[in-house]
Formats: C-alpha cells, sequence, structure tokens
C-alpha cells in the first residue's frame, strides 16, 4: 500500500474526512482497516474538516456508524476554530448573531459566545458584536436580514467556519454550502470575511495546538491529505507542509485533478486515487 508507506515518512497526518474516509453515507473500502493499522503502528492521525454543521461528538458518532472509529479528540472542525477567534476579537461573552443550524449555534457558545435567539434577531440586531456564518442547514430569513443589517448598518464583523462554497453529498450530487453566504456579504456589503476553516490559517492552527496537546512532538513533520485543491491541499501548502490529494471526493478525474493544478498554481507533493492506494 503506497499511501501507508508515505504516511510512515511523516511525524503526524492531517486527515481530511468527506471525500477522503467516506462518500456520503458509505465509508470507502479499505479506509476502516488503514485506520486501524494507522492506530496500532502510527504515524497518529488527527482529522482536519470544514464541517461546522455538526459538533464534533455528532460526527464521530455518526462515523462509528459506517465502521470508521476516530476519537472526537482526534477530530479538529471548523466550527471549533471559534475557541481560537472570539478571544483573539475580545468577543467573548459578547453577543452575536449566528447564521445556520442549532450544531453552529452550539460551537458560537462553546467558544464563549452569547447567541441572540432567532426570534429577537431582526429587533436586537444593533447589538450584535459580530456574525457568524456557520452553516446552511436551516436558515431562518429573520436572522439573515438580521446579519445583513449588522453588517451594512453597524459594520459588524463577518467569521465564516466553512469557506467551502459547494461540498459533495455522495452519489455525485453536491450541496451549497456555509462559504456561498458569506462570500454574499463580501461581495454585496464590502466586509473582509474572517475565513476560519480551510485553506486558511485558523484551523490548521489549532490542529497543530491539537497535535502538540496530545503528542511530544514540538516541530513535527506535517502531511496533509485532502480531496479537494482549493481547500486541504492550498492551506496545507500554504503552512509549509507536504501535501497528499486523492482523488476518491471533489476531483472527478486525474484530468480535472491537473486543471485545477494548473488554475490555482499548486501541485500537491503526492497524488494517488485514494487514501488506501
Amino acid at each position: 500500500m503506497q499511501s501507508l508507506e508515505i504516511f510512515r515518512a511523516y511525524d503526524v497526518v492531517l486527515c481530511d474526512v468527506d471525500g477522503v474516509l467516506h462518500l456520503g453515507r458509505d465509508a470507502i473500502e479499505g479506509v476502516p482497516a488503514l485506520l486501524d493499522r494507522l492506530d496500532a503502528e502510527g504515524p497518529p492521525v488527527f482529522f482536519i474538516t470544514n464541517n461546522g454543521t455538526a459538533l464534533p461528538e455528532q460526527i464521530s458518532q455518526g462515523l462509528s456508524q459506517i465502521g470508521l472509529r476516530i476519537p472526537t479528540e482526534n477530530l479538529i472542525t471548523a466550527g471549533e476554530v471559534l475557541t481560537l477567534e472570539l478571544p483573539r476579537r475580545d468577543l467573548v461573552g459578547a453577543p452575536l448573531l449566528s447564521i445556520g443550524n442549532e450544531a453552529a449555534a452550539e460551537y458560537v457558545r462553546r467558544a464563549g459566545g452569547v447567541v441572540i435567539a432567532n426570534a429577537e434577531a431582526r429587533r436586537r440586531y444593533p447589538e450584535a458584536r459580530g456574525v457568524v456564518v456557520g452553516s446552511s442547514r436551516q436558515l431562518d430569513k429573520d436572522v439573515l436580514d438580521a446579519a445583513c443589517n449588522a453588517v451594512y448598518r453597524c459594520a459588524a464583523p463577518v467569521f465564516c467556519t466553512n469557506p467551502d462554497v459547494f461540498t459533495p453529498t455522495g452519489a455525485g450530487e453536491i450541496t451549497l454550502v456555509a462559504g456561498a453566504l458569506a462570500r454574499i456579504f463580501e461581495r454585496e456589503l464590502g466586509v473582509q470575511v474572517q475565513w476560519l476553516g480551510k485553506p486558511y490559517r485558523p484551523i490548521f492552527e489549532l490542529a497543530i495546538a491539537r497535535v502538540r496537546a496530545r503528542t511530544s512532538l514540538a516541530s513535527p513533520r506535517v502531511l496533509v491529505v485532502d480531496d479537494n485543491i482549493e481547500s486541504g491541499i492550498r492551506g496545507g501548502a500554504q503552512m509549509g507542509f507536504d501535501t497528499m490529494l486523492v482523488l476518491s471526493g471533489w476531483h472527478r478525474s486525474r484530468d480535472e485533478a491537473e486543471s485545477a493544478m494548473a488554475r490555482g498554481e499548486i501541485r500537491p507533493t503526492y497524488v494517488l486515487d485514494s487514501v488506501v492506494s
């Protein structure tokens, strides 16, 4: 297995989840056995995902149901980056508008923010010290309008946990996610969005902090594994890490991936058909 040989050249692997470990509701064939082997023999693997629509324990539980045993403490989600970002911006204890589902709001609370209730959003938007775009699920038009006015009239900053515009859902389909909404604020209202997930630095900083806290590795040799050139691959390269692109998710063929590399002027360290190649 070529991928296993590559992994063993590094101290730690930061591995994406959707499109790398599973597609839709099915684990990619061979992945559970690979994870078991890495768990027993190393190197340690931490899982880094732009998912902001489910809490880490929910993601871990869902993955276990398809045979993927991923401890919550080894999972770094884009929503968790708020635990770094809100203190940096002096927003702990501050009222914030949360766009998305209940999990997105809970990420804000766990980071120390005070979520303005949806039913009060239109009335209380002038109080909002910021807008967090956490997911595209269960959108409330009143909250969206309140967020627009908090930015337009009160210059509230915007934070987006997941910069992706689309994500694959399985069976070849895609769905619109948080980054698409945040880009409307950026393009139409001129606000500089604070992007927290891949390919941006904050999520990688959180991941490395987690690695250091759970291992004795102060300056680990890191390999980033992802299925998307413009997400984990670009982000990993910008951090100075080696990268492995797998063609099991977002990029549907090697030709498509090569076109994306040429457009983005980026080339991964390795390109494999899948993480179990």
